[in-house]
């Protein structure tokens, strides 16, 4: 970045499994990269004494009544944020459902007032009689008949005059 600061960026995963106890680096980008301790057994086997001394402090950090105490609270905090999200999840599933079933069922309740008020204007009776008579026998309201009968006049132009 500057002559004053420089980053250096190491992918811990790309790293060689070959271990170089010469190369100062590599000991600590393995530690670094040290996920179970498995891991940290091969390192301490080298018998290199700084690798050793910093897993015997990290073995002694890890193993103090808070850390541990600290590490279940992180665990505790996890699993409790899985358990909202998971139910937050299912109550928008059915808050979702719920939704999706109210809108089928005024879909459906529309488009069965569509076809008795299409069903009515295609009648002789209506020729005769017009509009007025389908506000009367039709139990919905004159503005949503309305609506119909101009989509339908749109729909089929020269049909319903």
């Amino acid at each position: 970045m500057t002559d004053k600061l420089t980053w250096h960026y190491f992918e811990l995963p790309k790293l060689s499994n070959e271990i170089n106890i010469d190369n100062e680096l590599d000991l600590w980008l393995k530690l670094f990269g040290a996920e179970t301790e498995e891991d940290l057994s091969k390192l301490e086997c080298l018998e290199v004494p700084v690798v050793q001394q910093i897993i015997n402090a990290y073995r002694d950090i890890t193993a103090t009544d808070e850390f541990l105490r600290l590490a279940r609270a992180r665990e505790d905090a996890l699993h409790d944020e899985a358990s909202a999200l998971a139910h937050a999840e299912k109550k928008g599933e059915r808050k979702g459902e719920q939704r999706g079933i109210q809108i089928g069922e005024q879909r459906g309740e529309r488009n069965q007032l569509k076809r008795t008020v299409q069903k009515s204007l295609s009648s002789s009776m209506f020729k005769t009689i017009g509009l007025p008579v389908l506000y009367e026998t039709i139990d919905a309201p004159q503005n949503e008949i309305d609506a119909i009968v101009s989509e339908l006049k749109a729909e089929y132009p020269g049909r319903y005059v």
